[in-house]
């Protein structure tokens, strides 16, 4: 590629934070950036939240333009949130730093000359000073939305009235986008049936991983599967307990353990007393650093998502391209008809049908047997999973600075 680009990008969820979309905006960036693109990025950080760079994102703290995100329970700030909401002209949560990103933007447009602007939701608060400047400057715009627009249940939806704004928005962002993007067809189709549109200019992307990995060749002595991050009330666990303390009853010598790092749920924790065998084989801790978390999948048997259980799954959760970069096996718990399943066909992990106990037991058994065996590594195609997140994502944003730059 001989073009490299300007790019000024909107992504309120960024390192130094360090949260999924955080992370994926930030791979997005290390990407960019090692080709030969310069960007600079808007973000916020919270005024009482104390951030830390962290290994692989802190080369990127110079192209970093930071704004205070400040506790809104104060009457003052709720006035001043208030005030931004009625003048971004979208009365929508989130908005109260939309002026101070505008102003940070506009100063490095001038400045710098951009040949892309880039919004990053979620939030799709993103958009709001991302769409004012491009409009403003002429400058093509890239929107991106990583997650359903409208919630699917279990999720709770927000009031109609809330729902109303922020479709409204949203239709209008992406009206006003050179091109929209998503992270799967089926995100795509299902927001694009919420919202009554059919948009010409949108596209499907998928996540991006920042560098490809060196092989893992760690067998594991011991069956362990962990599960990092949060697992709250819609992620529905139970008949997973179910099939562990079948498998640990199954195979009663087997040393056979579940982790948890990250906040689960107190009523899952509570579910495991149900059963007599589970409490000497499931542990629960607090969130660790991203990176010494990695370490640690790294050593796993089993690499553990569970997946809400709802009709139909369109995200790619940036947790499954965490585990994949660490190279070992992964089940996921989810919806037949979701992404992961999807990539299951291409053996890129296992997956268990999240409404159905005896499949999940099946899987389960599976890999534990592979384990035994020593055949873990032999079975998914972690390489080629790897190099596709690597190639793909980045092939198609460069396709489309070259497409956009000549219609212009």
């Amino acid at each position: 590629m001989s073009n490299y680009y300007k790019i000024l990008m909107f992504a309120p969820a960024f390192p130094p934070s360090i949260n999924p979309e955080a992370i994926v905006n930030g791979n997005l960036v290390l990407r960019l950036k090692e080709i030969g693109h310069q960007i600079d990025v808007v973000t916020r950080i919270y005024e009482n939240k104390k951030e830390i760079w962290q290994f692989p994102w802190d080369i990127l703290r110079n192209n970093v333009h930071l704004v205070i995100y400040k506790d809104n329970s104060k009457f003052r700030i709720k006035i001043k949130s208030l005030y931004y909401s009625i003048t971004s002209g979208f009365c929508i949560p989130g908005t109260q730093t939309w002026k101070e990103e505008y102003d940070i933007g506009e100063k490095l447009i001038k400045d710098k000359k951009y040949d892309f602007i880039m919004a990053r939701a979620m939030p799709i608060t993103a958009v709001i000073p991302a769409m004012k400047l491009a409009k403003k400057y002429k400058i093509p715009l890239l929107f991106n939305i990583n997650d359903p627009v409208y919630a699917i249940p279990p999720y709770k939806r927000e009031s109609w009235l809330l729902a109303k704004i922020r479709k409204n928005m949203l239709r209008k962002a992406i009206f006003q986008s050179t091109i929209v993007s998503y992270t799967t067809d089926r995100l795509k189709n299902y927001c694009e049936k919420i919202l009554n549109i059919n948009n010409k200019n949108s596209i499907t992307i998928p996540h991006i991983i920042s560098k490809l990995p060196d092989k893992n060749l760690y067998y594991p002595e011991n069956f362990v599967i962990i599960y990092a991050g949060s697992l709250g009330k819609e992620r529905k666990i139970s008949l997973w307990w179910k099939a562990l303390s079948e498998l640990i009853e199954n195979y009663p010598n087997s040393k056979i353990k579940n982790i948890f790092y990250g906040i689960v749920y107190d009523k899952w924790k509570e579910e495991i007393k149900q059963y007599k065998n589970l409490e000497d084989h499931v542990e629960f801790y607090n969130s660790i650093p991203y990176q010494i978390c990695q370490n640690e999948l790294q050593k796993a048997a089993v690499q553990l998502i569970v997946e809400a259980p709802g009709e139909i799954s369109p995200y790619l959760p940036t947790k499954f391209l965490d585990y994949l970069y660490n190279q070992r096996p992964i089940l996921t718990i989810s919806p037949p008809n979701g992404e992961l399943f999807d990539y299951s066909k291409r053996g890129y992990c296992e997956a268990a049908n999240c409404f159905d106990e005896n499949d999940i037991y099946e899987k389960i058994e599976k890999m534990y047997l592979n384990w035994k065996n020593n055949e873990s590594n032999c079975i998914y195609n972690f390489q080629q999973a790897n190099i596709y997140f690597y190639n793909e994502p980045l092939k198609i944003y460069n396709e489309l600075f070259e497409r956009i730059k000549k219609e212009q």
